[in-house]
């Protein structure tokens, strides 16, 4: 397969898992500015958001497991018997509730003591209201953690979009329950709020399954110990998960020794950090990590540079041109989204300090994310462990040597200096595999900022010497921005182009097949 070729079907399977997760984290995104616009820099969501950080680890490393463990062994099973394929479907959504359940019980008993020592220096009143949301938002592990193996499911049968139509309607309904609610429990509507919208998820694609293909809940499995046999590397995938997750939690440690709102501040500004990594990091990853380990497979040393180079290359040309915007526009953008209600300017203020700090890692961490596919692909499970607890002890240590110097600003820092670290580690076994390839990617790397860079200054600097303007938004920005952008595509050596050519195609036929089927009813 010529490298044009390659681009244009990675872009393929690009576009679909794209157009999928703008839908669901679009309407994600929404509610985090409805939650701006009710709560703020507020004490309470300060301890909304350090209440839900235990919790939510669990739930998004039990969705990791169930989309690692569940769909090769799926795959394996119906590839002997269908009939065997579909029962232990219905075995491990027993297996994975059960567990959810009992997880949620233990947490429930233990709340108060669990949270006492995590908190160390709340007062009583913060306590009890961080229990008391705590144990709201728990009850959301069990149908969090069916989920998991009906939406691996769905994926191992290829049904992408009911997963994400779900999740629509979960999001849409949080929205509306906040809406209605907020005014009368506070900040007790939003982990309610979630908790139902999970269930309400739940059901829709248990009922689902159950109609296109008869599964149902099991209570026991048995195919042979071949079929079942633990991979032992599920381990180090599972701990490096849980490890790259607990920095929210290690941050959210600081609420008494940060100032009132920086944990928030914290948040919102992860949250437009992480909004281009969601997007487009997850759908190029995903659509690169099928290359990466069928190379591997392979032994084809020479396409898994091709593949990675490309991907660094793509990559580096997506996000410098955000850093740029973040770290130049970032008041602007955190005005437009998130000031109103109770949100203020203040809260702009300190939000756009913590996405400065956090931008600065911004290509790195992108980059980061698409090497742990490249590591996963050629199995390096240990490599990534170690990665991790690099990380996890690197941040761990600046917190709180920054914390003290920098208030809330300190723990974003940290994050970025952990990040390039994982980064610069990922790139050591890439470097021995595939040699030359960091020089040729920093070249990349150093051009795009002088492009991006030249590009701020054609777009917003010039004009302004002509005409009067004020607000760094000026309308003469957004239009000349992004053209001069497509310019700088258009003058690199072509396969940028062509990955970018694939994704038009695509989009072009999944609306022309969409106005057929329009046309049809």
């Amino acid at each position: 397969m010529t490298e044009r070729k390659l681009l244009r079907s990675i872009a393929g399977a690009t576009v679909i898992i794209t157009l999928l997760g703008l839908i669901t984290r679009g309407t994600g995104f929404v509610r985090e500015i409805l939650l701006a616009n009710y709560f703020g820099l507020g004490a309470d969501f300060d301890v909304y958001l350090v209440s839900i950080a235990f919790p939510l680890i669990i739930i998004n490393t039990v969705t990791y497991l169930g989309q690692n463990y569940f769909v090769p062994k799926y795959n394996r099973i119906k590839s002997i018997d269908a009939d065997s394929a579909n029962h232990f479907t219905g075995y491990n959504l027993f297996i994975f509730t059960a567990a959810g359940s009992i997880i949620t019980f233990i947490l429930y008993i233990y709340s108060y003591d669990l949270l006492k020592s995590y908190l160390t220096g709340a007062g009583e009143n913060e306590l009890r209201t961080a229990v008391r949301l705590f144990n709201y938002f728990i009850l959301s592990i069990p149908p969090a953690s069916a989920l998991s193996i009906i939406t691996a499911y769905l994926n191992a049968e290829f049904r992408f979009d009911f997963p994400a139509y779900a999740r629509l309607a979960n999001n849409l309904f949080t929205i509306l329950f906040i809406i209605i609610l907020n005014s009368i429990i506070g900040i007790d509507s939003v982990p309610l709020a979630l908790t139902v919208g999970m269930f309400l998820q739940f059901f829709l694609l248990y009922f689902y399954i159950r109609k296109i293909s008869g599964v149902h809940i099991v209570l026991k499995f048995s195919r042979g110990s071949n079929s079942l046999k633990f991979d032992p590397d599920l381990i180090f995938v599972t701990l490096t998960e849980i490890i790259m997750l607990s920095f929210i939690l290690i941050d959210r440690a600081f609420l008494a020794k940060v100032s009132p709102g920086g944990v928030a501040a914290l948040n919102y500004a992860y949250t437009l950090y992480s909004l281009p990594i969601s997007v487009l990091s997850i759908a190029l990853g995903t659509a690169f990590l099928s290359k990466f380990s069928e190379s591997a497979s392979m032994n084809d040393d020479q396409a898994l540079k091709n593949q990675l180079y490309n991907g660094i290359r793509i990559t580096s040309l997506l996000y410098v041109p955000i850093l740029f915007i973040f770290i130049v526009f970032g008041s602007d953008l955190i005005y437009i989204i998130f000031q109103r209600g109770k949100f203020d300017s203040s809260g702009t203020g300190m939000t756009n300090t913590a996405l400065i700090y956090y931008s600065i890692s911004l290509v790195f961490y992108a980059i980061f994310s698409l090497i742990t596919k490249y590591l996963y692909g050629t199995h390096s499970f240990r490599y990534l462990l170690f990665i991790a607890v690099s990380g996890l002890i690197i941040k761990a240590t600046l917190n709180i040597y920054f914390v003290d110097l920098l208030d809330f600003s300190g723990l974003a820092l940290s994050t970025t200096i952990a990040y390039i670290v994982m980064t610069v580690f990922s790139l050591i076994p890439v470097a021995r595999k595939i040699p030359g390839i960091i020089g040729r990617s920093s070249i990349d790397f150093i051009f795009f900022i002088i492009v991006s860079g030249a590009s701020i200054i054609s777009a917003f600097y010039i004009p302004s010497l002509a005409v009067d303007i004020n607000s760094p938004a000026d309308y003469l920005f957004l239009i000349l921005f992004p053209a001069i952008f497509i310019l700088n595509i258009l003058v690199l050596n072509g396969a940028e182009v062509s990955m970018f050519d694939g994704i038009i195609a695509e989009i072009k036929i999944k609306v022309n097949k969409w106005k057929s089927n329009v046309r049809y009813f």
